[in-house]
């Protein structure tokens, strides 16, 4: 039997076969895919409630329970050829070399026929060098097609296998003699545009019909699939029909594309879609980790990437890995840095030692710089051991030397023996690398890394992040296709070395039309996007998929505006949904949605407020109740954003703060000049290096603008210390120097305190180190922005204190200082203590101010109360 038509359609006659089948006769299943086996085993559970006596195979898979055999890893495939494209400097051909053996073996092109006699010679070497030994993927079909085998099936399914070149016609035969029932499943639709345009897909056909019947098509005309049928369809006689289930949007770059599938899947999920039948299909998915990475979890979605389930996705893992590059990276300062963990390893005090090497002058790299620090000096030298070539024995021996002495955490530590136990274990590794070089170590090495770690596998009900080609025949509702722009899908290698008379770039983009295609399945609903430009630079034009959608459908583009990015990860334009997740929340709502001014009492809420609070998020509760009990009570703090533009000022705030607090914690109550001149060139140079670092993480175009605004930076901070040294000597003041960055805590509040100054007649005055640029009005913003000052003297109200201010170290003015004294203090301390009163009784009330019109609930307040 064989039948054609959408992946729905095929599953469906699946299913009605299997129910005429007895539960105990067996059934072997082969498909294109190891996640279409996943797709197709769901489907068939989900519709029959079991699935008895059945086994699913990849064709490689198949060939391997035929054989026995275990054959050549793509990357083993890849080092041999390797090997001989050095001497000529093409090693960086490897991966193509690989495409071109599979090729020639696939499509049983003869080696003689190649016309360049460098391709033939490399060829010839690598199937010299197999022998009898090992076999790749395509050796191992060759063998399966040969061997008498005791393998045999009552049912043999056949599914979703499109691409089908002589090897694998001879495979498949062999395998269909193994079974007296046949069922082929081909999606494909024989009046589709890519069907009539690629000959490939009519072999295809006159195969599988050979092999099994005439097929029967599927009817059903679903407005997906008409679609479908249209793309790359030279037929321009037809009427455009609008398709209600095709959305097309176009935001400003990833980060806006991203934040619009967030919210949508958000909305999807209020509205009682399960997360397990959302997919995010994205054609280059690591250009996405790091923001997905940020954005999901601020809306909370539960996600599962198959890019980021391998070993070296997890922090531990990727350290593990940096310390056997330590050497290709000359032990500069940056790797060293990544290595250190008190959980990965066996040193002590890493938290200490990360400050001490960032400290240290004007070093970069190299492993004499690092001498000094005893435990991790021995771990460098161990890892400056690998030698630049050897005998693969000797590095195995150094690894197991850096894993016993240096690797503490258990789990990474097994890890790391299983690894080199295969590694000695492996017959091909021996007899490739007579003599290895440390580059080839570490390329062999990181491939175990890269495998998936198991113990990552997703949840059910999770969104997947898939590529094109692992979305196919899936079973999701909803399906989000992310940067449809050219060069990204379809993608084209013009590297691929061309072969005999195949075109197999044509082959490939054959393949990835009728792939899409596919995804426009029977009552799926299909988000398509596309960006106007790249974070990583570069404007990006329209895929031709998404003008195929437009010219078939009528659909409209959507430009999405209010997805542009802002510095605030967390857009509450859908709070309606998120307030159905927490009760509290929703009471507000109904509040807020039917009166246009609500009373305070209407926000009072029964809540424990987790005292002791940090005097800045006490700060947020000065300024607006009703966010401080968003952000801190219900948890909806919006993520730190990946900000490609500006300087971390998170960063800049730290390394200013350790800078000033080792300055002053040095500074002699005499000879200041001297120690000035001494002692603050080198620290203002070092901050700047420090400062720059973070140069690297901006995209080039913003990296001049903000290197200005580190000079000035600089300049601001060298004048702010000239004219507090002298400030200190003209009001007589000493700092006291054990309370500079000390911490204070009492039953409400817990905070540190920058810096305290003591006069002559022993009052103590409190200062708070800012390094904003913006001007600053104390007296104004003290009952908010600068509530801190007021808790700061709570916190020290035994001692005498006279003032308490603000120290405005990066002022573009000169206007350094502010300070409010005792007199107006004890007016704010009233103040404070009604807030306090207040914030107990549990009112949590929207307050309007200048931040409103920039806070990420906007959408969810109304502002002002009677």
């Amino acid at each position: 039997m064989f039948f054609c038509g959408s992946y729905s359609y095929l599953k469906e006659k699946v299913v009605n076969i299997l129910e005429e089948i007895g539960a105990e006769e067996k059934k072997t299943f082969i498909v294109h895919t190891n996640q279409m086996k996943r797709y197709l085993k769901e489907f068939i559970v989900e519709k029959t409630g079991s699935l008895f006596n059945a086994e699913f195979f990849t064709l490689i898979d198949i060939s391997k329970r035929i054989t026995g055999i275990e054959p050549l890893q793509d990357f083993e495939r890849e080092m041999i050829f390797k090997r001989f494209l050095m001497k000529y400097n093409l090693d960086g051909l490897s991966e193509e070399f690989g495409l071109i053996i599979q090729q020639i073996k696939e499509y049983e092109i003869p080696v003689d026929s190649i016309s360049q006699p460098f391709f033939r010679d490399i060829i010839y070497r690598y199937e010299q060098f197999k022998s009898d030994r090992y076999f790749d993927r395509e050796d191992t079909h060759a063998v399966a097609v040969r061997n008498k085998t005791e393998f045999n099936t009552d049912h043999l399914f056949i599914f979703g296998i499109k691409s089908v070149p002589a090897l694998h016609q001879k495979l498949l035969r062999k395998v269909a003699e193994l079974s007296r029932n046949k069922y082929i499943f081909l999606p494909l639709h024989f009046d589709s545009g890519y069907y009539q345009n690629y000959d490939h897909f009519k072999e295809v056909r006159q195969f599988y019909e050979e092999l099994g019947d005439f097929p029967e098509v599927e009817k059903e005309e679903d407005i997906n699939i008409k679609v479908s049928r249209y793309i790359y369809k030279f037929d321009y006689n037809f009427q455009q029909k609008k398709n209600e289930n095709i959305k097309i949007v176009k935001t400003q770059n990833e980060i806006s594309e991203l934040l619009f599938v967030a919210t949508e899947i958000t909305r999807l999920v209020a509205e009682g879609i399960s997360p397990s039948k959302i997919c995010i299909i994205i054609p280059e998915i690591e250009r996405y980790i790091p923001y997905i990475q940020s954005i999901f979890p601020s809306f909370s979605i539960p996600y599962h990437l198959t890019e980021n389930s391998r070993f070296i996705d997890t922090p531990l893992y990727s350290k593990l890995f940096s310390i056997f590059e330590l050497k290709r990276e000359n032990f500069s300062r940056e790797t060293v840095l990544n290595i250190l963990s008190d959980e990965l390893l066996e040193i002590k005090k890493t938290n200490l030692l990360e400050r001490q090497i960032l400290s240290l002058p004007d070093i970069t790299e190299g492993l004499e710089a690092y001498k000094q620090f005893a435990g991790l000096w021995e771990l460098l030298k161990t890892a400056d051991e690998f030698p630049q070539e050897g005998r693969i024995e000797e590095f195995i021996h150094i690894a197991e030397k850096i894993n016993r002495k240096f690797i503490k955490n258990r789990e990474v530590k097994e890890f790391l023996d299983s690894v080199i136990s295969e590694m000695k274990e492996k017959k091909l590794f021996k007899d490739l690398f007579k003599v290895i070089t440390y580059e080839e170590f570490l390329t062999v090495l990181k491939t175990f890394f890269l495998k998936e770690n198991r113990e990552k596998r997703p949840d059910y009900e999770t969104v997947k992040v898939l590529s094109p080609t692992s979305a196919e025949g899936n079973n999701f509702s909803h399906i989000f296709f992310l940067d449809l722009t050219t060069g990204s899908f379809p993608k084209i290698s013009d590297e691929i070395l061309p072969i005999g008379d195949i075109d197999y770039p044509y082959h490939l983009l054959m393949q990835q039309i009728s792939n899409f295609c596919a995804l426009l399945d029977r009552g799926k609903k299909l988000y398509l996007s596309f960006t106007e430009e790249s974070i990583y630079g570069g404007v990006k034009s329209t895929s031709f998929f998404v003008e195929e959608i437009v010219r078939i459908t009528g659909n409209q583009i959507n430009s999405l505006d209010g997805y542009k990015t802002s510095s605030k990860w967390l857009k509450i334009i859908h709070a309606p949904l998120i307030k159905e997740q927490i009760p509290q929340l929703k009471k507000i709502w109904d509040v807020i949605k039917t009166i246009e001014k609500p009373k305070k009492e209407k926000f009072r809420l029964n809540i424990s407020v987790p005292f002791p609070l940090q005097p800045t998020k006490f700060s947020v509760y000065a300024t607006c109740p009703y966010r401080f009990f968003l952000e801190h009570i219900t948890g909806f703090l919006p993520e730190k954003t990946v900000d490609m533009k500006r300087l971390p000022s998170e960063k800049i705030g730290e390394d200013i703060h350790g800078m000033l607090l080792d300055f002053y914690a040095s500074m002699p109550e005499r000879n200041r000049e001297r120690y000035i001149n001494e002692t603050l060139p080198d620290m203002l140079e070092k901050l700047r290096k420090r400062l720059e670092g973070y140069l690297s993480q901006l995209l080039p175009y913003y990296r001049p603008f903000e290197k200005h605004r580190i000079n000035s930076m600089i300049t601001n901070l060298k004048e702010f210390v000239l004219s507090d040294v002298n400030r200190l000597k003209r009001e007589n003041k000493t700092i006291k120097k054990d309370f500079l960055e000390k911490n204070f805590s009492n039953r409400y509040f817990s905070g540190r305190v920058d810096r305290v100054e003591v006069d002559e007649h022993g009052y103590y005055h409190i200062y708070d180190y800012k390094t904003t640029e913006k001007k600053i009005n104390l007296r104004k913003e003290i009952k908010d922005k600068y509530i801190q000052l007021i808790i700061y003297k709570n916190l020290l109200n035994k001692y005498p204190v006279k003032s308490v201010g603000i120290l405005a170290v990066n002022s573009r003015d000169g206007n350094f200082f502010h300070t409010v004294d005792d007199k107006e203090i004890e007016g704010w301390e009233i103040y404070l203590k009604t807030l306090l009163k207040q914030l107990k009784a549990g009112m949590f009330h929207p307050v309007e101010n200048e931040g409103c019109s920039y806070c990420p609930f906007e959408y969810f307040c109304v502002k002002e109360v009677s």
